[in-house]
């Protein structure tokens, strides 16, 4: 099932926290962080602040060791866009999937997402 979804990343610590879009039923349970999330990258239209708000999942990107890659809709026809993006941690399969509702919102999380591993990456190739 996908689900409309905020989403937020810090850098230090390099989390990944999502968050319920407003009409959400906040009583339901959380989804686990295996199911997909349909996310736009954020909703610019809240007044709420994402730092009242408790995440409903979290995903500590650089513990889990993530990679991210975009991916085709393949055989998941329930896929609301194209534009989609793979979280899996080293010791996992698919995390999080995430939906985008266009190419330069992915292309932006992408970005951001490989940044901060590879400055991690870096940092601790160089302390070897």
């Amino acid at each position: 099932t996908w689900e409309r979804r905020r989403f937020a990343l810090t850098a230090n610590p390099a989390k990944l926290n999502y968050y319920s879009c407003d009409g959400d039923d906040a009583g339901s349970s959380p989804p686990s962080p295996s199911r997909s999330a349909f996310g736009n990258g954020g909703d610019g239209n809240s007044n709420k602040s994402l730092l009242d708000e408790s995440p409903r999942g979290s995903l500590d990107v650089l513990n889990e060791r993530v990679t991210m890659t975009a991916t085709f809709p393949g055989s998941d026809a329930s896929q609301p866009t194209p534009y989609a993006v793979a979280l899996k941690s080293a010791d996992t399969a698919e995390k999080w999937k995430f939906c985008f509702d266009d190419r330069e919102t992915q292309l932006v999380w992408l970005v951001a997402l490989t940044d901060i591993v590879s400055e991690a990456s870096v940092r601790e190739f160089n302390s070897r």
